[in-house]
């Protein structure tokens, strides 16, 4: 009888690995909201160069997530052919001037740091919230993690200093195993520019778009 219950634990472990592996890492797919609304003064092809700043005040993001989320903005932005800001040169503006991190960015900032790279205009981009809450213990064989992020993005007139289009987006995901919520963030992030108008794009009137 021992005999026979040791198998069946063994069985069970073993089985409980094997799902935990097949699992691990594994993602549901991600729940996302977005919402943008653009000036109708606004025009992509005007508003090249652009800088692009991720700023993360309370300190949410892990170390080198900022850069994660800032090289997604660029890439879609480039999908949109944005002429952009080099990254390099606007890293060392953030990094000289640490009034800026010492108190985040607002949008006066923003228009100081656009004026010294040379951008027309600013894209903040301002992680609000990241959350990573995950179930189990050291003894479980299986772990769930439950993943939220928040964002908001705005673009900014450097010459001006007027309010060209803002968004925001938030989501929710399920993990099984590991968590990278970073990756939440990087999609919103992705997705939410997706809603930016193209360079080439007649301006568009004021107006609110869902999903």
């Amino acid at each position: 009888m021992k005999t026979m219950k040791l198998l069946g634990w063994t069985a069970a472990a073993i089985l409980g690995s094997g799902l935990a592996a097949g699992l691990g890492g594994c993602a549901m797919t991600p729940q996302s909201q977005s919402e943008a609304s653009t000036d109708a003064s606004f025009e992509a092809s005007r508003a090249t160069p652009l800088g692009v700043v991720v700023t993360d005040e309370d300190g949410r993001v892990p170390r080198g997530g900022a850069t994660e989320v800032e090289t997604s903005c660029l890439q879609a932005l480039m999908g949109k052919r944005y002429e952009l800001v080099e990254r390099a040169k606007l890293s060392s503006l953030v990094i000289n001037e640490l009034r800026f991190q010492q108190s985040g960015m607002t949008d006066a900032d923003a228009v100081e740091l656009g004026k010294l790279a040379n951008a027309k205009a600013m894209l903040l981009v301002q992680v609000t919230d990241l959350q990573s809450v995950q179930s189990g213990n050291e003894r479980s064989l299986i772990t769930f993690t439950r993943e939220r992020a928040r964002l908001t993005m705005r673009i900014i007139d450097v010459q001006t200093g007027k309010l060209l289009w803002l968004a925001s987006a938030k989501g929710t995901n399920s993990v099984f195993g590991g968590s990278e919520p970073i990756e939440l963030v990087k999609k919103l992030a992705t997705d939410t520019i997706a809603k930016l108008p193209a360079t080439g794009d007649s301006a568009s009137p004021l107006a609110t778009a869902a999903r």
